[in-house]
């Protein structure tokens, strides 16, 4: 296992992010559908915005946040699902994540897995168009738009 590996793997620890393993079993209690810029050389940027569906509402969001050990641009759209919500304004604050993913042209894929102070954890499966390749720890602002 590599340096930079082991580094992420540490990073979910500290910071509580669960495996994918740990949602796999539960019911999402909400959807979200997003889309965002990101762009960086080592240390970069993203910025975006989505909508998240939670009993029969629909409720808009944007978003900001840091990325780490990102190489190149890309826009991405992502559809997932939040778990661990029991109350909308659990939904906002800072989101610590744990991801992998790349994009060549039009052809990439990667899935996000995020989880902020109040214990909601997203996971986002993600198309990518650009020329982005990602192994890091990334943080997101997430608040209502």
């Amino acid at each position: 296992m590599g340096l930079t590996r082991r580094a992420c793997l540490a990073a979910l620890l500290a910071t509580g992010v669960v495996p994918p393993a740990v949602a796999q079993d539960k019911k999402p209690d909400a959807r979200v559908y997003i889309k965002q810029t990101t762009a960086g050389l080592l240390i970069g940027g993203t910025f975006g915005g989505g909508v998240m569906f939670f009993l029969g509402r629909q409720y808009k969001f944007r978003f900001s946040g840091i990325t780490m050990g990102g190489l190149g641009g890309a826009k991405v759209r992502a559809r997932g699902e939040v778990y661990d919500m029991t109350y909308i304004d659990h939904f906002p604050g800072t989101y610590f994540v744990l991801s992998e993913g790349y994009a060549v042209g039009k052809a990439g894929a990667g899935d996000l897995w995020l989880k902020n102070g109040n214990g909601v954890v997203m996971r986002l499966v993600a198309e990518k168009e650009g020329i982005m390749l990602n192994l890091g720890t990334d943080t997101l602002f997430v608040e209502w738009d």
